[in-house]
């Protein structure tokens, strides 16, 4: 198994500088830690209330920490899967790699999110990936 990958709470992206000061002061200051404390709806909830974060961006803030687990995603094609529907590690393990490329292509063709598409290699071992990770978020 592949060791987790650890970002500063800052490299989330769409996480405003109050928001990551404010989990970062709760001990959230690394995504592993985030997503540890943010693994279930109550712990999300407990979260809010600990920092002043809404309930529903600490959600929307998991997921995008969780989806930068997969190896190649990081913090540049998060924005994409999420526009082509895919905001979780379990959605993205449950994909077809063609058809995810497709989908991504025609995402970006609508929005123009991104310069260059990730090819359908990259989409191929990203499914791979997310069927291998652990569930670290209960919905």
């Amino acid at each position: 198994m592949m060791a987790e990958l650890d970002y500063p709470i800052e490299e989330i992206r769409g996480i405003a500088g109050s928001e990551a000061k404010a989990l970062r002061d709760a001990g959230c200051g690394t995504t592993p830690a985030f997503l540890t404390a943010a693994a279930g709806r109550a712990d999300r909830t407990a979260l809010a209330q600990k920092t002043g974060v809404a309930a529903e961006t600490v959600l929307k803030l998991a997921n995008r920490a969780d989806l930068m687990r997969v190896r190649g995603i990081g913090t540049k094609w998060g924005d994409l899967l999420e526009h082509a529907g895919i905001d979780t590690v379990k959605e993205l393990a449950t994909r077809r790699p063609e058809n995810l490329h497709a989908k991504l292509k025609e995402s970006n063709g609508a929005k123009s999110i991104v310069q260059a598409l990730p090819n359908a290699g990259d989409c191929a071992g990203w499914v791979d990936q997310a069927k291998g990770l652990e569930p670290r978020l209960t919905y």
